[in-house]
């Protein structure tokens, strides 16, 4: 039987840390992910891969791989860095892609506020209805 040397295998993966980010910028100019990627047939094999990891039930058995405080670590130690670097100059994208929300929001004509909390759901409701709407028409 082969025997895995792991302490080789983490070795390994320090040196590829030096490398990898490199070779993957430079591989960047080089992809077409689009033209692949939007095809049907990548479509039908993401909704089967999908649909597989679903009936595997795949989500619910690697969130509990993880405890909570594993999470919190990494979420506070990774992503905190790393959502600061995707959201770096990015505003004016953000605005660009948000605008047309910000019109379907402001082009809602909201009932009126009312002392009955029920009735002021509508208020919220009529907003939702139109970023729904907005969503699904820049979907097409």
């Amino acid at each position: 039987m082969p025997k895995v040397d792991l302490e080789a295998g983490k070795e390994a993966y320090k040196e590829a840390v030096r490398i990898v980010p490199d070779r993957y910028a430079r591989k960047i100019d080089k992809a077409d992910w689009k033209t692949a990627a939007e095809s049907d047939a990548a479509e039908k094999t993401w909704k089967e891969a999908l649909e597989r990891a679903m009936r595997e039930e795949r989500r619910k058995k690697g969130i509990a791989r993880v405890s909570n405080e594993e999470w919190k670590k990494a979420a506070k130690e990774l992503g905190s860095k790393r959502i600061k670097e995707g959201m770096e100059g990015k505003e004016t994208k953000w605005a660009d892609r948000f605008k047309p929300f910000a019109e379907a929001i402001s082009g809602v004509t909201l009932p009126p506020r009312s002392a009955d909390w029920k009735e002021n759901l509508k208020r919220v409701e009529a907003i939702v209805e139109a970023l729904v709407k907005k969503k699904e028409e820049l979907m097409k």
